[in-house]
């Protein structure tokens, strides 16, 4: 329980860090009214389905006694500046003490921004992968485990086309008879706005 406590507060801690650093270099260029009455291109802009869908992922590596391989590419549509929804895809490829596991799954996800950097995220994950809990023979080879995940990150918009991000989430629905993902799940990933390139 202390390194949960710990492990929370050192976190909230590097997010003030990073916040007050990107205070003192805050260079995002922000959208200036134009100069004419004519607002219709920035209306249809604004109307564009493109303008507003984002696309990006995450990549994790660790190679040793334990590896771990994943990919988790998503897309989402922002609905304005403080809501968006989306699609997302994991594949984990995991060997330890030879034996190997491949875990494909996919999920929906809400996002809301506030404070400018900050973000609330709730997701849906669906996993299939190998019932290493299988004692009968008559046990299924691979089983399916419904994730519900809760938490909040941390967004860097880097420049109008890109981003990065911090997340930690909470599985709240997880069964304890089969405790696949960690407590948390840390995902660090990027996003880009395809039409802003």
């Amino acid at each position: 329980m202390k390194a949960k406590i710990l492990t929370i507060l050192n976190l909230c801690l590097c997010l003030l860090m990073i916040q007050q650093v990107h205070s003192q270099t805050d260079e995002v260029g922000y959208y200036k009214a134009p100069l004419s009455n004519d607002t219709s291109r920035y209306r249809a802009r604004n109307s564009d389905f493109l303008y507003h869908v984002s696309t990006g992922g995450n990549f994790g590596l660790q190679v040793g006694s334990y590896t771990y391989i994943e990919c988790s590419p998503h897309a989402a549509y922002h609905f304005n500046k403080w809501v968006s929804v989306g699609l997302n895809f994991s594949y984990s490829y995991l060997r330890y003490n030879l034996q190997s596991n491949h875990i494909v799954g996919g999920g929906t996800f809400a996002e809301f921004y506030f404070l400018k950097y900050l973000a609330l995220h709730a997701e849906y994950l669906l996993l299939n992968y190998d019932n290493i809990y299988a004692i009968n023979p008559k046990d299924p080879r691979r089983i399916y485990s419904h994730n519900l995940l809760l938490g909040g990150g941390y967004y860097q918009k880097i420049n109008e086309s890109y981003a990065v991000y911090f997340l930690a989430l909470y599985p709240i629905s997880n069964r304890p008879q089969q405790p696949f993902l960690s407590f948390p799940v840390f995902k660090v990933g990027f996003t880009f706005w395809p039409k802003y390139l």
